[in-house]
C-alpha cells in the first residue's frame, strides 16, 4: 500500500445532469487537489436517469477520464443511501422484496371480557391470550388467532344515478342511493370468560421507506441478489476491465436489516434451524417479558436476524467482490450506538466482510466534554480491523456543518478521527452542483463552490502524513473491553430502558480508558470465544491482550459473557468496571490530563506516540518512554520532517496547540536533524463555525456587490392576508402550508365518498421584495444578476427599480456553478440603494425561491452589506 492510499478520496456527489465538460473540469480540479481518487456517488438531484444506459456511459466516461489524470475511481452502490433498493427500482420490478417489521399489539378486554380491536394491515405472526398469576407464571393459554379477520370499517355514502342495466329501456338514469364499505384491515373480535386476561397479537407490516416509498428487505437473499444484478453486474458489464485497477472498490453505504425490529419470509425457517425450537407463537416475548424465557428468545431472534443479514446482504456482496477483484468498504448504520449495532448490525461480524471497514461521523461534534458516545462507533471499527489486519480504516466524515466549516473545522475532527483509530478520511462531499436546494444536502461543499478549497491541498497533504504514520504502524493496544452484545440482545426491545442503562455504562468505560490513556480495543463475545490463549495472553486475531475489562452489566450475564468469563478466568486479570487497576503506561505524559488523547504503536524504527490536544487550550507536556531509546525526535504533520528532542531526567518537553496533534517518535537509531524548537505564543483554539455558524451561501471569488438572502413576503390571495419580514429565501408551502396531494395519489378516495374537499388555498398572490445597496460609480460598470437554474420556482416575473427583466435576455453561464443563470442589469441600477421584487401572480405551493440571488460587477468594485 502506497502513501497515497492514505490520501482523503471524497464523495464526489452527482446531483445534476452529466455532461461530459464540466466532468473533465471537475476531474482535473480533483488531481489538482491533491486527493487519492473519489468515490462515484449518485446524489439527490440528479437527472441522467441512474442505472440508465446513459449513466453507464458516464460512469465510463468518468473512469476513463481518471485513468488518465491517475486518479482511483471508486463506485458506490446505491442513488444516494441506503443501499439495496437500487434507487427504488427494486420495489418497482419486486414488491415483494419491500422490508417488514414487526408490530406488537398489547391488548386488555374490557370488564365483560370483550375485545374488538384494529390490528393494522400486516401479516399475522402470533395471537395468543394469556391469564398470569402475580407472579407472572402463565396460568393459561389460548391461540386467537382464528379470531382475526379482515374488516372495512370505512363506510361511505351517495345518492347514485347509474344508468347501468337500465339503458335498454332508454333511460338515461335511475337515481337510488348506495352505501359501500373501503380500505381493509385486520380486526380481531372475541369474548373471553374470567378476568385478568392479557391480549398480544404481532404483525408483520411493509415499511414506509420515505424516499424509495420502501426498504429493501436485505434478509432475503433473492432481494440482495436482485440489488447486485441491477447495479454491481452492470457496472462489471460496461467497466468491468477496469476493476482492481482504476476502479480499486466499492462503497456501501449504510445497509440495514429493514426495521427496528425486522421480519423477513424465512426468518422463522432460520430461527428454528439454529436453534432448535419455533419462534411461532412466541413473538411477544420480544416485546414483554413472561417467565425466564424471553430474554434467551429475544437473544435468539437477533442472532436470527443477524445471520441471515450477514449471509444474505454482506455475503453475497462480499463474494462477489473478491470474485471480481473490487475492494469492498463502507459502513453500516449507527456505530456509536449499541442498541443499533448489537441487533442485525454487530460491528465485528459484518466488518469481516469489509477489505477496508469504516464508520460515518457526520457534523463537527467531537467527544470533548459533551458526546461521550461518539468516541464508541470509532472504536469499535478500529478494534475490528486490527483484530483482522486491516491496515486502512475509513470515516466518512464533515457532513452537514455551517458554510463557515474550512479546513481548519477538518483539521480538527480529523484530528479526534485519528486518535480513535481512523486513518483514511472520505469528506462527505465534493459537490457536483449548487443549483437550488443541492447546496443544502447534509452539509457543504469542499469542493471549487468555496472560497476555502484552496486550502484543501495541504489539508489533503496533512491527512496523508498522520493516516500513513498510524496506518502503517503496529497497534500497541493490550487491553480489551468486552462489547456484550449478546447482552444487548437479550433486552431488546422490550427492555430498551435497561439496555440504555447498560449502553451508559459501556460509554463510561470507554471514556474512562481513553480518559487514562490505557490503550485498548473492543471485542464482542464470539471474537473473544473463537480467540485462544498463548503464553498468558489472548491471541485475537492479529491482536494480543493482556487484561479483560468487564463493563458494568451485573445480574444480566448471558451463556456468552459468562463462557468468556469462565474462558479465560485464572489466565489473564479480569476486571469489572469501575474498580480499575493502575495501567502501566508505554508513554507516559505529564500532566496527565484529560484532556488529552494517546495512541501508542509500534514501527521498525521504535515507539510511535499520536497525542491530540482534545481542548480548545495549548499546553506545554512531557513524554516519558517505559523503554529505553537512542533518541525523541518530533514528526511535523506541517512538513513531513523531523527535529531532535532533547531529555531532561529521561522527560522530553513539547508544546501542543488547542485542537492539535503531534507525532513523537522514540527511535532505536539516531537521526541525524535539527534540534526542536519549542513555538512560542500558541493562542487558545475557537472557531467562527462554532461560534457564528454561516447557513447562507457566498460565492467564491471577487466582484460580488451584494448578495439577497432575505426577503419581505406578501400573500394576498384567496382570501389570506400574510406579511413575513426578512424572511429567508423560500417557497408558498413554507409560509402557508400545504395540501398534501399525493396522499391523495397514494391512497385514492373512493366513488362512493362525494363529500365535498376544502376549497384550495392555491394559487394565490405572492411577492418577494427587498432593497440591496451598491457603491459609488457602480454602474459605470458592467453588473450581472447571478442565481441558479433552479432558484425561481414557477412562473415569475422579475422587477429592479419597478423596471421588468425581460426573461428573454437570460442566459446560462458558469460563474461559481455549472448552472448558473446571468442576466446584464446595469440599465436597471442606480447607485446606492436599489429595489428587488419577484411577483408570482398564480403561485402555488410549490413557487417561490430555492436559493439566495446575487450582483456582480465584471470588474472588482468594493462590496457593500445588504
Amino acid at each position: 500500500m502506497s502513501l497515497i492510499d492514505y490520501r482523503p478520496a471524497p464523495f464526489w456527489f452527482l446531483n445534476h445532469k452529466l455532461e461530459k465538460v464540466e466532468i473533465i473540469r471537475q476531474l482535473r480540479m480533483m488531481r489538482d487537489c491533491g486527493v487519492s481518487g473519489f468515490f462515484i456517488h449518485p446524489r439527490a438531484g440528479l437527472q441522467t436517469p441512474y442505472m440508465s444506459g446513459e449513466w453507464l456511459e458516464m460512469i465510463e466516461f468518468i473512469v476513463d477520464e481518471a485513468e488518465k489524470l491517475n486518479l482511483k475511481a471508486w463506485l458506490y452502490d446505491e442513488d444516494p443511501f441506503p443501499s439495496g433498493a437500487v434507487g427504488g427500482k427494486v420495489f418497482f420490478d419486486h414488491p415483494e422484496f419491500a422490508a417488514r417489521e414487526i408490530k406488537f399489539f398489547d391488548l386488555t378486554p374490557d370488564s365483560s371480557g370483550s375485545i374488538n380491536a384494529d390490528i393494522g394491515h400486516g401479516t399475522v405472526l402470533s395471537a395468543v391470550a394469556l391469564r398470569m398469576d402475580n407472579s407472572d407464571k402463565i396460568i393459561e393459554e389460548l391461540d386467537i388467532r382464528d379470531r382475526i379477520g379482515v374488516s372495512r370499517s370505512d363506510f361511505f355514502k351517495t345518492e347514485w344515478n347509474s344508468s347501468y342495466y337500465i339503458q335498454i329501456f332508454g333511460k338515461k338514469e335511475f337515481p337510488h342511493y348506495r352505501a359501500e364499505t373501503f380500505y381493509p384491515h385486520l380486526q380481531l373480535s372475541m369474548e373471553l370468560q374470567g378476568k385478568d386476561w392479557k391480549i398480544f397479537v404481532t404483525t408483520a407490516e411493509v415499511v414506509d421507506g420515505g424516499k424509495y416509498m420502501a426498504l429493501p428487505d436485505n434478509l432475503n437473499k433473492e432481494c440482495v441478489k436482485y440489488f447486485i444484478e441491477q447495479t454491481h453486474e452492470k457496472y462489471k458489464e460496461k467497466v468491468g476491465d477496469k476493476f482492481g485497477t482504476v476502479i480499486p472498490g466499492i462503497f456501501t453505504d449504510e445497509p440495514a436489516v429493514g426495521a427496528p425490529v425486522p421480519w423477513t419470509g424465512g426468518l422463522e425457517q432460520a430461527f428454528e434451524q439454529t436453534h432448535g425450537y419455533s419462534i411461532r407463537d412466541k413473538y411477544h416475548h420480544l416485546f414483554v417479558n413472561i417467565g425466564e424465557t424471553s430474554r434467551t428468545l429475544r437473544k435468539h431472534y437477533w442472532e436470527t436476524v443477524y445471520k441471515l443479514f450477514a449471509e444474505n446482504y454482506f455475503g453475497q456482496i462480499a463474494d462477489w467482490c473478491k470474485d471480481n477483484s473490487l475492494e469492498l468498504c463502507g459502513h453500516c448504520i449507527g456505530e456509536e450506538d449499541p442498541l443499533g449495532t448489537a441487533g442485525g448490525s454487530n460491528t465485528f461480524g459484518l466488518q469481516s466482510n469489509m477489505d477496508i471497514p469504516g464508520f460515518d461521523h457526520i457534523t463537527n461534534n467531537i467527544p470533548n466534554g459533551a458526546f461521550s458516545s461518539l468516541n464508541l462507533g470509532g472504536k469499535l471499527i478500529a478494534s475490528s480491523a486490527l483484530q483482522q489486519g486491516k491496515k486502512q480504516v475509513l470515516s466518512e466524515c464533515f457532513g452537514c456543518n455551517p458554510f463557515n466549516f474550512d479546513h481548519n473545522g477538518m483539521r480538527k475532527v480529523a484530528n479526534w478521527l485519528f486518535a480513535l483509530g481512523v486513518n483514511w478520511l472520505v469528506p462527505h462531499g465534493f459537490f457536483y452542483s449548487y443549483d437550488g436546494y443541492r447546496k443544502f444536502d447534509a452539509g457543504k461543499s469542499f469542493f471549487f463552490q468555496h472560497e476555502d478549497f484552496s486550502n484543501f491541498k495541504d489539508f489533503a497533504a496533512y491527512a496523508e502524513r498522520v493516516g500513513s504514520k498510524l496506518g502503517q504502524a503496529k497497534s500497541l493496544n493490550h487491553v480489551c473491553i468486552i462489547f456484550p452484545v449478546s447482552v444487548f440482545r437479550s433486552l431488546l426491545p422490550a427492555e430498551r430502558e435497561v439496555a440504555e442503562e447498560v449502553r451508559e455504562k459501556l460509554f463510561n468505560c470507554v471514556q474512562t480508558l481513553i480518559n487514562e490513556h490505557v490503550q485498548f480495543d473492543l471485542a464482542d463475545e464470539e471474537t473473544l470465544l473463537n480467540a485462544e490463549l498463548e503464553n498468558n495472553l489472548i491471541k485475537c486475531g492479529k491482536q494480543r491482550y493482556d487484561t479483560i475489562v468487564l463493563p458494568q452489566f451485573d445480574g444480566l450475564e448471558t451463556l456468552e459473557t459468562k463462557a468468556v468469563i469462565d474462558k479465560y478466568k485464572g489466565f489473564i486479570p479480569i476486571v469489572k468496571y469501575p474498580e480499575m487497576p493502575l495501567f502501566e503506561k508505554i508513554i507516559k505524559l505529564s500532566p496527565d490530563d484529560q484532556n488529552l488523547m494517546l495512541t501508542v504503536k509500534e514501527n521498525d524504527d521504535g515507539i510511535l506516540a499520536y497525542i491530540f490536544n482534545n481542548s480548545k487550550i495549548p499546553r506545554v507536556l512531557e513524554a516519558e518512554a517505559k523503554q529505553s531509546c537512542a533518541g525523541c525526535y518530533f514528526f511535523s504533520t506541517e512538513s513531513g520532517t523531523y527535529s531532535e528532542m532533547s531529555a531532561e531526567d529521561g522527560k522530553y518537553q513539547f508544546a501542543i496547540g488547542g485542537f492539535e496533534a503531534v507525532i513523537l517518535e522514540f527511535r532505536e537509531k539516531e537521526l541525524d536533524c535539527i534540534p526542536y524548537v519549542m513555538p512560542e505564543n500558541l493562542q487558545i483554539k475557537e472557531y467562527d463555525f462554532e461560534k457564528n455558524p454561516e447557513w447562507d451561501y457566498m460565492p467564491p471569488g471577487e466582484g460580488w456587490l451584494a448578495a439577497v438572502h432575505r426577503w419581505n413576503i406578501a400573500i394576498n390571495g384567496s382570501g389570506i392576508r400574510k406579511f413575513a419580514k426578512n424572511h429567508l429565501f423560500c417557497l408558498t408551502r413554507e409560509l402557508i402550508g400545504t395540501e398534501f396531494p399525493h396522499i391523495k395519489i397514494q391512497r385514492p378516495r373512493p366513488i362512493f365518498d362525494t363529500v365535498p374537499e376544502v376549497t384550495s388555498i392555491y394559487p394565490l398572490k405572492m411577492e418577494f421584495s427587498t432593497k440591496f445597496n451598491l457603491p459609488k460609480n457602480a454602474v459605470e460598470k458592467e453588473l450581472l444578476l447571478v442565481f441558479e437554474n433552479d432558484t425561481f420556482a414557477g412562473d415569475y416575473q422579475l422587477f429592479i427599480n419597478e423596471q421588468e427583466i425581460d426573461k428573454n435576455t437570460i442566459r446560462r453561464q458558469r460563474i461559481y456553478d455549472p448552472w448558473n443563470n446571468i442576466v446584464k442589469i446595469k440599465k436597471y441600477c442606480r447607485d446606492g440603494n436599489n429595489t428587488i421584487r419577484i411577483l408570482w401572480e398564480q403561485a402555488n405551493e410549490f413557487n417561490g425561491l430555492r436559493s439566495s440571488i446575487y450582483i456582480k460587477a465584471k470588474k472588482m468594485l468594493l462590496p457593500s452589506k445588504t
